[in-house]
C-alpha cells in the first residue's frame, strides 16, 4: 500500500488567531482604529489562508492509499470466454484513477460505482504462454496486476485450481524449484526447472532486486519481453497455503536479437560430498561420491598424507557417482574429488581415508580404513532472539567446526530448509542472525559443518528453539 502525507501548516494560522482575541479584547478602541485593525486581521486570513494551501494542509487530513486484490489472474486459450474481477481499495477519487494494460489482447474495464476492474483477454491463438501487466495509478499511487494466458498448445484448457473449496496444503512447499534452466528461443527467453513436491504454482522474479514478473502451473515459463543483454531470473514455488521460504538458484540468459537459441553460460558445479573409500572386488580402491548438479564430470585426487600434495589420478567423463584406484599406496591412500563441466572445476571436497596394508585397520585419527568420517558434536544451548527486522540464534560453540547453517520451519516437525544467515563469535557462544525473517512463530536449528581438510562431515541439526514476531 502506498501512502502519501500532506504537509503541517506553515503555522501562520496559530498567529492570526492570537491577533484576532487580541483584537476582540480592546473595547476601548476607537471605531477608527478598530475598522484599520479589522481590515488588517482580514488580510492576514487571506494570507493564512494561501499558506495553509501553499503548505499541504493540516496533520489530520486522511492519507491516500490504494489496493488491488487480486493481484495475479491467470487465464486459459480461451479466455475471452470469462472476466476476472479485481476490487480496489483506495481513498482517492475512482473516476481520477489511470488504468491501462501492457498488451493489447488484455483489456480491463472499470467499474465506478462497484470498485472493481473486470479484465477481459483476447482468445490466444499462438501456441506460447503470454504475460500483461494492468497498471493502475494516481500521480505517485499504482498498482500492478499481472495476467498469464495459457497457449492453445494444451488444448486450450486451464491447469489452474480455481481455489474453491479448503486448501488442501496445510503449509507452502519445502523447498525451491532446482536447477532453473533458461534458454533463449527466439525473441524469447524460455525457463524450465523439475518439479517441487506440494507445489501448485510457480512465481517467476527478475532482475538484481528480485521483481515479480508472473506466475505459471506448469514447470516452463516463457519471459516474452526479454532486455537485451542479460536477463537473470529467480524461481518460489507456491501453493494455496503459500509461497516457499526458498527461492531457486539465480539463472542468467544473456538475450541478443537474433540469437541462436543457444543455452545460457552454466555455472562451475559445487564439489561433491559424502566421499568415501573401500577397498574394491579387485587389488584396487573404490572411491564413491554423492553426484553433483550440473557436473558433466569428477576428477580424482590422491595423497600419502591429509594435508599433503594431492596428485591427479583421473577423470570421470560422465556423471557417475564412483571411480577405482586400481593401484593404490601400499598404505596411507587420501582421497578428494572435483566436480566440472565447460565453465571450469570446482574445489577439492573432503578426503576420504583408506590403509591399503592394514586392509581395514585403524588409519591415523582413529578412522576406520573405510575411511568413514567421524561426525562433528550437535550444537547445544540454543537460545533466540528478535528484533524489528531480525532473529538471532545463539548457542554453544562446537569444537573442531569451522562454521555453521542457520535452517528454519514454519512448525516444530516440519521441514527445515536452510537460510542465509551471518554469524559470529563471542567466548564460547556463536550467534547466527537471520535478517530476512518471518513473520509470526518461526522454528530454529542450528548444524556445524567442519574445515575440508579434516576428515570429519557436518553434525545433526540441533533440537529446535522457537521465536514469535
Amino acid at each position: 500500500m502506498f501512502q502519501l502525507k500532506k504537509r503541517k501548516h506553515c503555522g501562520a494560522m496559530e498567529s492570526a488567531n492570537h491577533l484576532k482575541n487580541g483584537a476582540g479584547s480592546k473595547s476601548r478602541m476607537s471605531r477608527r482604529n478598530y475598522g484599520i485593525l479589522s481590515l488588517l486581521l482580514s488580510l492576514l486570513i487571506f494570507v493564512v489562508g494561501m499558506a495553509s494551501t501553499s503548505c499541504g494542509g493540516g496533520d489530520d487530513e486522511e492519507e491516500k492509499y490504494l489496493t488491488a486484490s487480486p493481484t495475479n489472474i491467470h487465464f486459459d486459450a480461451e479466455g475471452e470466454t470469462s472476466n476476472r474481477d479485481v476490487y480496489i481499495s483506495t481513498n482517492i477519487s475512482f473516476n481520477s484513477l489511470s488504468i491501462f494494460p501492457s498488451e493489447s489482447w488484455c483489456k480491463p474495464v472499470a467499474d465506478n460505482l462497484l470498485k472493481k476492474i473486470s479484465v477481459n483477454v483476447e482468445k490466444n491463438t499462438t501456441t506460447s504462454l503470454r504475460n500483461a501487466v494492468i497498471v493502475i495509478s494516481w500521480h505517485d499511487f499504482y498498482e500492478r496486476i499481472y495476467v498469464e494466458q495459457e497457449g492453445i498448445a494444451n488444448g486450450g484448457g486451464s491447469d489452474n485450481p480455481d481455489g474453491e473449496g479448503p486448501c488442501e496444503y496445510s503449509e507452502p512447499p519445502y523447498s525451491a524449484p532446482h536447477p532453473i534452466q533458461a534458454v533463449q528461443n527466439g525473441n524469447t527467453i524460455v525457463l524450465s526447472w523439475n518439479d517441487v513436491a506440494n507445489a501448485a504454482s510457480y512465481n517467476i522474479y527478475k532482475g538484481s532486486m528480485g521483481h515479480y514478473v508472473g506466475t505459471t502451473y506448469r514447470t516452463q515459463y516463457t519471459d516474452n519481453n526479454p532486455n537485451t543483454g542479460s536477463n537473470c531470473y529467480w524461481v518460489k514455488a507456491a501453493n494455496c497455503a503459500g509461497e516457499s521460504d526458498l527461492y531457486s538458484n539465480m539463472k542468467c540468459c544473456d538475450f541478443s536479437i537474433g540469437g541462436n537459441n543457444e543455452p545460457d553460460k552454466e555455472t562451475i558445479p559445487s564439489a561433491p560430498t559424502g566421499v568415501t573409500a573401500k577397498k574394491s572386488s579387485g587389488n584396487g580402491i573404490e572411491i564413491s561420491w554423492n553426484k553433483v548438479t550440473e557436473a558433466t564430470g569428477y576428477k580424482i585426487y590422491r595423497s600419502s598424507s591429509a594435508n599433503g600434495s594431492y596428485s591427479f589420478l583421473g577423470s570421470i567423463t560422465y556423471n557417475r557417482s564412483y571411480g577405482y584406484d586400481n593401484a593404490p599406496l601400499s598404505g596411507d591412500n587420501y582421497y578428494k574429488i572435483t566436480s566440472y563441466n565447460d565453465v571450469g572445476e570446482s574445489a577439492k571436497s573432503s578426503y576420504a581415508y583408506y590403509n591399503y596394508s592394514s586392509g581395514g585397520n585403524q588409519g591415523p585419527g582413529g578412522n576406520q580404513g573405510g575411511g568413514t568420517p567421524q561426525k562433528l558434536a550437535t550444537p547445544t544451548n540454543l537460545k533466540a532472539s528478535s528484533g524489528s527486522s531480525f532473529v538471532q540464534i545463539s548457542f554453544n560453540t562446537v569444537s573442531l567446526a569451522y562454521q555453521y547453517e542457520l535452517y528454519r520451519a514454519t512448525s516444530a516437525n516440519g521441514y527445515y530448509s536452510k537460510v542465509s544467515a551471518t554469524g559470529g563469535s563471542s567466548g564460547t557462544m556463536y550467534t547466527l542472525t537471520d535478517s530476512n525473517p518471518r513473520s509470526g512463530t518461526s522454528y530454529y536449528k542450528v548444524k556445524a559443518i567442519p574445515l575440508s581438510s579434516l576428515n570429519l562431515t557436518e553434525s545433526d541439526l540441533s533440537s529446535y528453539v522457537s521465536v514469535t514476531r
